[in-house]
C-alpha cells in the first residue's frame, strides 16, 4: 500500500454557498420564486419556501458535480463525503501527485472566480493521504 501511495498527497476541499448571495441568485433566476416572494398570503409563503428549497437542492447538486468533476480530472482518486450543513456544497478529498498540487490549487482558484463569491472554497493540504488508506486498497 505504501508503494501505491508513494509520491501522492491529499488535498481536501470544503465548499460552501454564501447564504445571502445564493438565495439572491435563486430569486433572480426564477421568476416564479420572485413573484411568490412579493406575496403576503400564507399559502404563497409555503409555496415560496418549498420552491426555494427545491431550487437550492438542484443548484447545489449541479454546482457540486461541476466542482468535483473539475478537480477530479487532476486527481488519481476522489473521496466525496456527505454534506453536513445546509449551505455546504462539497466535502471531498483528492489524491494527487505531489507535482500536480499547484495545478489543482490553480483550478480551485479558477472555480472560485467562476462562482464569483457565491461559493467560498477552503482547500487544505498537501496532507498525508489518510482518506485513501483502506484495507480494500491494500490488496
Amino acid at each position: 500500500m505504501l508503494q501505491r501511495l508513494d509520491g501522492l498527497v491529499e488535498l481536501t476541499l470544503r465548499a460552501f454557498y454564501d447564504e445571502s448571495l445564493v438565495l439572491a441568485a435563486i430569486v433572480r433566476d426564477d421568476p416564479q420564486i420572485a413573484a411568490l416572494r412579493g406575496s403576503c398570503a400564507p399559502a404563497d409563503q409555503v409555496r415560496l419556501g418549498e420552491a426555494v428549497a427545491q431550487a437550492l437542492a438542484g443548484r447545489r447538486n449541479r454546482d457540486a458535480d461541476e466542482i468535483v468533476a473539475e478537480l477530479a480530472s487532476l486527481s488519481n482518486r476522489v473521496v466525496v463525503e456527505e454534506r453536513v450543513a445546509e449551505f455546504e456544497l462539497v466535502r471531498a478529498a483528492f489524491l494527487v501527485d505531489r507535482s500536480a498540487v499547484s495545478d489543482l490549487e490553480r483550478r480551485a482558484e479558477e472555480l472560485a472566480e467562476r462562482f464569483d463569491g457565491v461559493v467560498r472554497f477552503k482547500l487544505t493540504g498537501p496532507l498525508p493521504p489518510h482518506h485513501f488508506v483502506s484495507e480494500q486498497w491494500a490488496s
